[in-house]
């Protein structure tokens, strides 16, 4: 579920504003994208649980990396004060994302033909599932039911790619930002996409994530608002890292937060709240200790394996769905 920006972005940090290369957060993705498919395909998990009321929150997890593409852009493209060339940073983004992601869609349409032609026959569900191709072609199945959507997974591209559209302007308007301004805004655009994304879910709780577009292009801007942030102090203190007190205070303090959004999980849903967007303070945390700090888990993820699974971890979140499929059809599945 990689959805931040290519891994390979970061050979380009040589001039990040706390550490030239950021290999914590790469390892950090592989966790997060086997935390998607641990959260769809929960195998002999007791119902009721707390394993499985930890995996039920797996949903979150695409907003990290919502988060995380706006602030590795900012990291890559924004620090070094000059404009970013947008028909080059679309070419890159387009080259990077669509292939993979394109093929993973395709992987996906024989199972989603197989799914309705019980229903429908042959005509028909070929025809149907050619028009939701097309809108995943061009990534605009975000406007669809999410269960009428080829590789279900696939929704979280299409909102990538409204960012990757947005960054070249958003992103430089809002670099120019001085630290007041930052906070301020960054409050105004937490409690926005909250109450907006209630709103939302109040009026209808299945609707298509397309119209979450706002509150999911806030949850962008935070992190390109925390890469500024971290960019400013920076350039105000130097660039050292943080006390490992500090690193374990804030570690505490999402672990905390993260616990409890597993526990309140299904009050929140029943009274419209979405708890992805809730934790996005939490996850702002814990980039800023994957970033700032060298305590021991920051060490423990540079390690070289676990920097190779985040850097597949793009992949492994688009063919999960394909493959499990495929696993179920042959009789594997589980």
């Amino acid at each position: 579920m990689n959805l931040s920006p290519d891994p390979r972005d970061e050979a380009i940090l040589v001039e990040a504003p706390i550490r030239p290369k950021i290999h914590a957060l790469t390892s950090a993705r592989f966790f997060a994208a086997l935390y998607v498919v641990l959260f769809h395909y929960k195998w002999s998990i007791v119902p009721g649980s707390a394993l499985d009321r930890f995996l039920d929150l797996g949903y979150v997890a695409p907003h990290f990396f919502f988060l995380l593409s706006g602030y590795i852009l900012s990291i890559v493209y924004l620090q070094r004060g000059k404009d970013v060339p947008a028909k080059k940073f679309y070419i890159a983004r387009f080259a990077r994302i669509y292939p993979l992601y394109l093929v993973s869609v395709l992987a996906d349409v024989p199972f989603v033909v197989m799914a309705r032609m019980a229903k429908y026959g042959l005509k028909v569900a070929v025809e149907r599932v050619m028009v939701l191709l097309m809108a995943s072609t061009f990534m605009m199945q975000m406007w669809l039911p999410t269960l009428k959507i080829i590789n279900i997974p696939s929704w979280s591209l299409a909102i990538e790619a409204v960012f990757y559209l947005s960054f070249p302007f958003l992103g430089q308007w809002l670099w120019k930002a001085g630290e007041q301004t930052v906070l301020t805004a960054g409050l105004v655009l937490y409690a926005g996409s909250v109450l907006l994304n209630w709103g939302v879910n109040r009026r209808d709780a299945n609707h298509p994530s397309g119209f979450d577009l706002v509150s999911f292009i806030a949850v962008f801007a935070l992190g390109i608002l925390l890469a500024r942030w971290q960019k400013l102090r920076a350039d105000k203190r130097g660039m050292t890292h943080a006390t490992a007190w500090a690193g374990w205070c804030v570690l505490v303090v999402v672990a905390v937060f993260f616990i409890a959004m597993i526990w309140l999980n299904p009050r929140l849903k029943n009274m419209g709240l979405n708890s992805a967007f809730v934790l996005i303070p939490g996850y702002m945390g814990f980039i800023w200790i994957l970033v700032a700090t060298r305590i021991l888990p920051v060490r423990l993820l540079e390690a070289k394996w676990l920097v190779v699974l985040g850097e597949a971890s793009y992949g492994l979140y688009l063919i999960q769905l394909p493959v499990a499929k495929l696993f179920s059809k042959l009789h594997l599945a589980g």
